[in-house]
């Protein structure tokens, strides 16, 4: 992997951590780095081999990506606020769900685990919305996830459990 990276940029970071890979590069000078993580984690997700300025890659299904992207969200709530972001987006644009991953993961019945998702959002602080976030988006759209991002994702997180009844 190191080397397939290296023939793209230079490797800035090079960290292995619980379950991922963290490699941090630089394509071009004053460019903005990229991160690539890779989980090693097992989970039984499905992927598809797509293809990115002529690099064939594994990408994960959009339904089992939501359901770990719902797993981030619920474990990491007010540390790692882009999940919530994640998750609003997955779910405005309609992504299904795979809920034998959520339910694997979390141990709990897919509306349980919905249902608690909703609650960690409601008590969630506010004022730390931005973290995890704030360096990743334009100031008008910030202005957005402060007024909106919480709100507008409880909802969208209602109506998939009220969907799943």
């Amino acid at each position: 992997l190191e080397k397939i990276i290296k023939n793209y940029g230079e490797i800035k970071e090079n960290e292995k951590k619980r379950f991922t890979l963290l490699f941090i590069a630089s394509y071009q000078e004053k460019a903005q780095n990229i991160k690539i993580e890779i989980n090693t984690r097992k989970f039984n997700s499905n992927y598809k081999i797509r293809d990115l300025f002529g690099v064939s890659m594994r990408v994960m299904n959009k339904e089992d990506m939501f359901a770990h992207k719902l797993m981030a969200m619920y474990e990491r709530i007010g540390r790692a606020n882009r999940d919530i972001y994640d998750v609003h987006f997955f779910a405005k644009n309609g992504w299904a769900i795979n809920k034998n991953i959520v339910e694997e993961r979390s141990g709990m019945k897919f509306l349980t685990f919905l249902a608690k998702c909703i609650n960690k959002l409601e008590k969630m602080n506010d004022h730390y919305i931005l973290d995890g976030l704030g360096d990743l988006i334009s100031d008008s759209k910030k202005d957005w996830v402060k007024a909106m991002l919480k709100k507008e994702t409880i909802i969208q997180l209602k109506m998939i459990l009220e969907s799943e009844k």
